[in-house]
């Protein structure tokens, strides 16, 4: 058995590249790969070397760069929430299942495939209820304090 299987942290590629496609912060970061699975990420510490597509560049001095949505990539990854296949709203699926059926005169989709599901909608009106009573709690808290002049008598 090689010695590189027997050390735990021992990988066999590392990948370099940005971390999203038109990732606009330039967080050049390396991939350490182990059997073909990504086991954690790390800065380039080639920030400075970056450039956008008009030439710009930054100053190396930004160096070690790696934001949060870095650190948390291995978990995107592999994690269990990830989604696993690609996904369609289900009216634009059933409209591509007819067949793409558009008005002959306007050529306008028919709205039954544009709307969105009552599930969706539902949802919707759930967290904007959920919002709006927290609102109201915060008003109902804060509004004492944020409506009382300063101690010193002065507003704001």
């Amino acid at each position: 058995m090689a010695a590189a299987a027997l050390v735990p942290t021992a990988i066999d590629q590392v990948v370099g590249g940005l971390k999203f496609i038109n990732d606009t912060h330039n967080c050049l970061l390396w991939a350490h790969v182990k059997n073909g699975v990504v086991t954690r990420v790390s800065p380039t510490y080639g920030y400075g070397k970056a450039t956008d597509l008009l030439g710009n560049e930054s100053t190396a001095r930004w160096d070690p760069r790696r934001c949060q949505n870095g650190l948390e990539l291995v978990r995107r990854f592999y994690g269990d929430r990830r989604i696993r296949k690609p996904m369609a709203r289900s009216g634009f699926r059933s409209w591509i299942q007819a067949g793409c059926p558009r008005d002959a005169v306007t050529g306008a989709v028919d709205h039954k495939y544009l709307i969105a599901p009552s599930e969706v909608h539902l949802s919707l009106l759930v967290a904007a209820t959920a919002w709006s009573v927290a609102f109201a709690l915060y008003l109902w808290i804060f509004a004492p304090w944020l409506v009382r002049p300063r101690i010193d008598g002065n507003d704001g």
